[in-house]
C-alpha cells in the first residue's frame, strides 16, 4: 500500500494527487484567491481514501476512475454536486456512494474537510458498477436507513480518528479499516437497502473482527470465532469471503503480523528476538512468521528489529 502526504499552496498540486485516481482532476479556485489544500492519501489496487482539505471556494472536475465506486464523506464545509446540472448539497456529518466513477463528475466546495474514497465494487459485494451517475446518500439528511447511517458513520470515525490518525499509520492495519468501510458501505448501493441477508452478513464480519481484534493475543478457533459472532462456522466463512476476499483465520493472522509488527519497531535486538516476538503472537515457527511476515511488509521482520526505533519505516 502506498502513503502519500499533501501540503501545499498550489492547486496543482491536490489536482495530481487527486488525479492518481479519477485523470484529470481540475481545481479552480475562486478568482484572487489562492488554495490551500492538505490531504493525506492511502492507496492499494483495490481502494483509494484521501483525508482531504480545501481552504476557500473551489469548483472542481474530476475525470473517470473506471470499475470503482466512490465515497464522498463531508465533516465541515460543504459540497455541492452540480453533475449534470444537478445542485445537491452536501453538509458535515453527509456521505454518499458514487455508484459508478467511470462518469466525469462536477462540484464546488466551500471550506471543505471531507474523505474522498474509490473501491472495487467487489470489496461492496457488487458485481459492478451501475453505468449511471447515480448517487445513493448513506448517512446525514436525507439518508434513507438512519441507522444504517450510523453504523457509516461510526465505522468512518473510528478508521479517521482511531486507526488513521496515528503518526506512524500501520499499513496493514489501514488497508483492513478501509476494507472493512467498505463492507459497511455495501449493503447501502442502491438495490441492496434492506436485504437482510446483506445487512446480517456484515453485522456477522463487524462482530468477528471486533472478536479477532480482541482476542489475538490467546489462542482462538473458528468455532469460537462463529459463536462470538453468534452465527455457524460456515457463515462466519462465507461473510470474509463475501466482503474481505479472505478467511476469519486469514484474518487473524494478518491482526497478528501487525501487532508483532509494532512489537519489532518498539524493540530492540538486545531486548528481544524476531522468534520470542513472532512466538508472542502465535507464529511457533520462525520460517513461517518471517515469510507471512515478509508478504506483509516487503521485508523480513528482522530489518524491522534492527532498525532504531525512532528511525522505522511504517
Amino acid at each position: 500500500m502506498e502513503i502519500l502526504r499533501l501540503d501545499s499552496n498550489v492547486p496543482t498540486a491536490v489536482a495530481d494527487l487527486l488525479s492518481r485516481v479519477c485523470e484529470p482532476v481540475r481545481l479552480r479556485p475562486e478568482a484572487g484567491l489562492p488554495l490551500r489544500s492538505r490531504a493525506d492519501h492511502w492507496e492499494a489496487g483495490d481502494f483509494s481514501f484521501t483525508e482531504l482539505a480545501l481552504d476557500g471556494s473551489v469548483d472542481l472536475t474530476s475525470g473517470p476512475a473506471h470499475h470503482r465506486i466512490g465515497l464522498l464523506a463531508v465533516h465541515s464545509g460543504q459540497f455541492v454536486d452540480t453533475t449534470g446540472g444537478r445542485q445537491d448539497l452536501y453538509r458535515p456529518g453527509s456521505a454518499v456512494l458514487v455508484t459508478d466513477c467511470g462518469l466525469p463528475r462536477t462540484g464546488r466546495a466551500l471550506e471543505l474537510r471531507c474523505t474522498v474514497a474509490t473501491f472495487d465494487p467487489a470489496l461492496l459485494g457488487a458485481a459492478g458498477t451501475s453505468g449511471t451517475q447515480e448517487t445513493a446518500r448513506v448517512a446525514g439528511a436525507g439518508a434513507p436507513d438512519p441507522a444504517r447511517g450510523r453504523q457509516v458513520t461510526a465505522a468512518l470515525a473510528y478508521l479517521r480518528h482511531h486507526v488513521l490518525a496515528a503518526p506512524d499509520v500501520d499499513p496493514l492495519a489501514a488497508a483492513t479499516g478501509i476494507r472493512h468501510l467498505a463492507s459497511v458501505l455495501g449493503v447501502m448501493l442502491p438495490g441492496k437497502r434492506g436485504a437482510g441477508s446483506d445487512g446480517a452478513d456484515t453485522e456477522t464480519l463487524q462482530r468477528a473482527m471486533r472478536f479477532i481484534e480482541e482476542n489475538a493475543h490467546r489462542p482462538i478457533s473458528l468455532p469460537e470465532i462463529a459463536e462470538a459472532a453468534q452465527v455457524t462456522a460456515r457463515a462466519v466463512q462465507y461473510a470474509f469471503k463475501r466482503h474481505t476476499a479472505g478467511t476469519p483465520l486469514g484474518y487473524l493472522r494478518r491482526v497478528r503480523i501487525g501487532h508483532a509488527h509494532q512489537e519489532l519497531r518498539a524493540a530492540s535486538p538486545e531486548a528481544g528476538s524476531v522468534a520470542e516476538i513472532g512466538a508472542r503472537w502465535g507464529f511457533s515457527h520462525p520460517g513461517r512468521f518471517a515469510a507471512a511476515y515478509r508478504a506483509v511488509y516487503g521485508f523480513p521482520p528482522s530489518r524491522t528489529l534492527q532498525q532504531p526505533p525512532v528511525a522505522r519505516a511504517p
